[in-house]
């Protein structure tokens, strides 16, 4: 994977300054408190652990590192970060603390991303039980201050800007959770931001809710990865450059009516889930048994847009 690597440039962090500094003849002395390119320097200093951790997976994936040398790293960078910027932030004021929710969506992140790589939903082990309590402490952090950032009367101003940080990709660690234990002790956490990313559900328990929306989920990727197949066929073709393109409306149109056919057939049907097969769902992460369903694959593709869950299979 092409990235950018540390001694590849040496172009140093912008000062932490106000604009207004450069209309002086003097050189701007660099404040320790809060500036106009403070919320930059964070992202900046954000972006480069975990272009850290981007190289240091390679690494991990070919037994190269071990991870606590990889974990102390994050956890002390990110702990610098935070005795940097974030110590100086006053939450009265509403542009400082959007960077500090920014920084927290950001920074929860990070951890996970290296963490995800070793995490086995069927192992009861207690450092199975450690990353799974990372994970999703982690997720629950990065989309709570998302949805702050999102909702917040206060932040209203960059709330348009809120989704370039999180695309919710993370809600479904707490779904498979909260599923699998709908007492734990982040339930009410969990089912908060369950509310925040489908939409409020009245008349459900927290189990059947989530199993509804795992098999939305399962449905929704398997159709995806479907169409996507169709068009990969059609690509990877030997036809000549003058054959006709593939007809992708025709198979939107296809699934279309596939879904309006689905909803009709269980429209006559009482609320609730079909349990033989959302057990069978379930097993695919908890049983090592049986093999993950076809349609997660589908988190592979997410890393660029929310790295927290970019599941490895086999690992």
């Amino acid at each position: 994977m092409p990235m950018i690597h540390d001694g590849d440039f040496d172009t140093p962090l912008p000062l932490n300054v106000n604009d207004v500094a450069f209309e002086l003849s003097a050189l701007p002395v660099p404040s320790t408190g809060w500036t106009d390119a403070t919320l930059t320097l964070m992202r900046f200093e954000i972006t480069d652990i975990q272009k850290y951790i981007f190289r240091e997976r390679v690494a991990l994936n070919k037994k190269e590192t071990e991870l606590s040398k990889v974990r102390t790293t994050v956890e002390s960078r990110s702990q610098a970060i935070a005795h940097k910027y974030l110590s100086q932030l006053d939450d009265c004021i509403p542009i400082q603390r959007c960077a500090r929710l920014t920084a927290k969506s950001l920074l929860s992140r990070c951890l996970p991303m290296v963490l995800q790589l070793f995490l086995k939903f069927e192992d009861r082990s207690n450092f199975q039980r450690e990353i799974q309590s990372v994970l999703l402490n982690s997720s629950l952090d990065m989309m709570e201050a998302s949805a702050t950032l999102e909702t917040a009367t206060d932040l209203s101003p960059w709330a348009w800007y809120a989704p370039t940080y999180q695309q919710y990709h993370s809600i479904f660690m707490p779904l498979i959770m909260l599923y699998l234990d709908p007492n734990m002790p982040q339930a009410a956490r969990a089912s908060a931001m369950i509310d925040h990313v489908f939409g409020s559900c009245f008349g459900m328990t927290r189990q059947q809710r989530c199993g509804d929306i795992i098999r939305m989920l399962a449905n929704e990727c398997s159709a995806f990865m479907k169409l996507r197949k169709v068009k990969s066929m059609a690509v990877g073709s030997s036809r000549s450059s003058e054959a006709s393109p593939p007809n992708v409306e025709a198979a939107f149109a296809d699934y279309r009516q596939s879904q309006q056919t689905d909803r009709q057939n269980n429209a006559s049907k009482e609320p609730g889930l079909d349990q033989q097969s959302l057990e069978e769902l379930v097993a695919g992460f908890t049983d090592p048994s049986v093999p993950t369903p076809e349609w997660w694959s589908m988190s592979d593709h997410m890393d660029f847009i929310d790295p927290l869950f970019t599941f490895q299979e086999g690992t």
